[in-house]
């Protein structure tokens, strides 16, 4: 899943899309959370070079997802992506909080 989920977010077009489902596969599908986490890590990775601001804010819903596997998920994700022109991201700060410690160390490295 990883190795089609980065060939697809090459085509500009997917990449919400793909977030989105990767998202909602791991908040209703238990069975396949490891293949949809592996799959939305790798579209971060390949998102990287030219991620748009629309991708990213559909990458932060993550961040607010009500599965905490998708919150760490998605905050890996982020991790390769340049979010420096973006100013103020609630969503970064409200997960700053997390009473989940590997949430919140994640989200402190993309914080500063």
């Amino acid at each position: 899943m990883s190795f089609l989920a980065a060939e697809a977010a090459k085509v500009h077009d997917l990449h919400s899309k793909l977030i989105e489902d990767c998202l909602s596969v791991i908040g209703g599908y238990p069975q396949l959370l490891k293949a949809a986490m592996t799959g939305l890590i790798s579209i971060g990775l390949a998102l990287a070079p030219d991620a748009s601001d629309a991708d990213i804010h559909v990458l932060l819903s993550g961040f607010l997802h009500p599965e905490a596997q998708a919150w760490f998920a998605a905050l890996q994700a982020a991790q390769p992506l340049d979010m420096t022109d973006i100013e103020w991201l609630s969503e970064l700060w409200t997960i700053c909080h997390d009473k989940d410690e590997r949430n919140a160390s994640l989200d402190l490295d993309l914080w500063v």
